[in-house]
């Protein structure tokens, strides 16, 4: 039994004595190692190359985007029946009134969790673009703050325009169309926000050009698909004039879209 404990005693402190001189002879070799920058520098043949990599400038866009992604899968697991309706209702406008007749969609935790979606989406897409193109010159270290400012100006812009919607279907008494195209719009621009997810998980580490073509193509066919929605609602509603609907479109929808390409083309 005797033997045995002093077999054992042995073993633990040859053992240690082993694992002493290992981490000594480490720390010498590292401090023979010059260091330039982040790099370990030598010639390799008796060490690994070690590198130190800095943090990604735009860890914070993944995180947000892994918040996004998160929300949907919620979404889909606790409203997948509504979340099904939503999509029925953005492919086949006939849909769209029986998603107003069971429920306000837009004060509804799913509409307000797409429509987040969007908002952020719409804004970290704004802000790449302007990064990759430089559009303007942004101050470094500054990105987080430039984003917000982004998402507080579109968050504004659409509040702006939802309001001047809601003021037009009063003044024609029009309350009800008014409410449709506002829906419809909010439903959009959710959807947006899902196709946009995809593209901006690959800009955040891969960004190029073909990337932010993509993006524009998707969202002008889904802005002209919009507005011929908008046609629709018109035609059932006979109180709105055409004329009106089409002053309406052009200064509430393309006269913005059109003022921002302008302002992002001149000072490329």
């Amino acid at each position: 039994m005797e033997q045995k404990k002093s077999n054992s005693t042995k073993i633990c402190y040859f053992a240690t004595m082993a694992i002493t001189n290992l981490i000594q002879q480490t720390d010498n070799l590292l401090r023979e190692i010059p260091i330039t920058g982040d790099l370990i520098a030598g010639n390799g043949a008796d060490y690994p190359r070690i590198m130190f990599m800095r943090s990604h400038p735009h860890e914070w866009t993944f995180i947000i985007l892994l918040f996004l992604l998160i929300g949907i899968a919620i979404s889909l697991y606790h409203f997948h029946r509504r979340f099904y309706q939503f999509i029925q209702a953005f492919f086949k406008y006939h849909t769209l009134n029986q998603l107003r007749r069971e429920g306000n969609f837009m004060m509804e935790r799913l509409g307000v969790t797409l429509y987040t979606i969007f908002l952020v989406g719409i804004s970290i897409f704004t802000y790449q673009a302007i990064t990759y193109f430089k559009v303007f010159s942004l101050p470094p270290g500054h990105g987080s703050v430039v984003f917000l400012k982004i998402l507080v100006g579109f968050l504004l812009f659409f509040f702006l325009k939802s309001a001047i919607y809601y003021l037009v279907g009063w003044v024609f008494n029009t309350q009800k169309s008014a409410y449709l195209l506002i829906l419809d719009d909010y439903l959009i621009k959710s959807f947006n926000g899902l196709i946009l997810l995809p593209i901006l998980f690959i800009s955040t580490y891969y960004p190029s050009p073909i990337l932010f073509y993509i993006g524009l193509t998707v969202l002008s066919i889904i802005f002209i698909y919009r507005i011929l929605r908008a046609s629709l609602i018109n035609r059932e509603d006979s109180q709105i004039s055409l004329f009106y609907l089409f002053l309406y479109l052009c200064s509430l929808e393309v006269v913005p879209v059109v003022a921002i390409a302008k302002t992002l083309i001149g000072n490329r």
